[in-house]
């Protein structure tokens, strides 16, 4: 039942208020939930009687009336606002920590709990991240998650880490796969969850993977039928991580030019 409400003459604004309902059909609340999850809007139906006091007398009225709701449209964008990598994790892989931001443009909240997230890059498993005591709320919401990156593909991840350490921003996508304490309707929306998330390059300020660069030879051959360069280069690399990284190859690309005039590349 709502609590008693005064209405003024004409069109009367009604206080928020709180109030506690009892699921009798399981199923239906989770296909309003899954749309209030994925849609960019979606539908409420109130019905009941209302009985309403006027000049000494109660009337009984039908109440019968759709609410639009905003909806949460997917939660379907996120951005890593940070990323750590602080040590090998037992058992292989790297642990990894990660502060993320998801926006939720609905007026809905959801109380999650823990929830607990696959993430993969072009479409490759990377690891599994797990966020505690999460309630999604109007606006931004800043979830700090935890877990170990243990790659199944290790040409996608070599690729997804290569960028990270060359600081250039890329994208991998997280899917809910479980939620504690684990409620069958929460769980089940949880694992309808898929997100973009845009995760930033590392900072290279921070120190770099590769310190210094010299070439230590250098020859050339000016044989107009067969031309060619050859270089030795010298790199001094120090890893800036408390997890090992095996670097097992690099490519160079240098161009040589005077004035720039006639560059020739060289790659190496």
């Amino acid at each position: 039942d709502l609590p008693s409400m005064s209405l003024q003459p004409g069109r009367s604004l009604v206080e928020p208020m709180s109030q506690s309902f009892t699921l009798v059909n399981q199923a239906a609340f989770v296909r309003f939930q899954d749309s209030m999850v994925h849609d960019t809007t979606t539908h409420l139906r109130l019905k009941g009687v209302v009985h309403v006091k006027s000049l000494g007398m109660t009337f009984r009225a039908t109440l019968n009336k759709v609410l639009k709701l905003s909806g949460m449209q997917g939660l379907s964008t996120g951005l890593v606002t940070g990323m750590d990598l602080p040590s090998d994790a037992p058992g292989g892989g790297v642990n990894v920590v990660i502060n993320a931001s998801i926006n939720n443009p609905s007026v809905a909240s959801m109380a999650i709990g823990t929830v607990g997230f696959n993430m993969s890059y072009q479409g490759y498993h990377l690891g599994t991240v797990a966020a505690k005591n999460v309630t999604l709320v109007k606006g931004t919401n800043v979830l700090n998650l935890r877990g170990v990156l243990r790659p199944d593909n290790l040409t996608a991840a070599s690729e997804f880490m290569s960028l990270y350490l060359q600081g250039k921003t890329t994208t991998a996508e997280s899917v809910g796969v479980s939620v504690e304490p684990n409620i069958p309707w929460v769980a089940d929306t949880v694992k309808t969850m898929k997100m973009t998330v845009t995760v930033p390059g590392y900072d290279t300020s921070k120190g770099a993977l590769i310190r210094s660069m010299s070439t230590t030879h250098m020859g050339m051959n000016l044989d107009p039928s067969n031309q060619f360069v050859n270089a030795s280069l010298s790199i001094g690399m120090q890893n800036p991580f408390n997890f090992n990284i095996s670097v097992t190859a690099m490519e160079a690309s240098l161009k040589m030019s005077q004035d720039s005039v006639s560059p020739v590349a060289l790659t190496v």
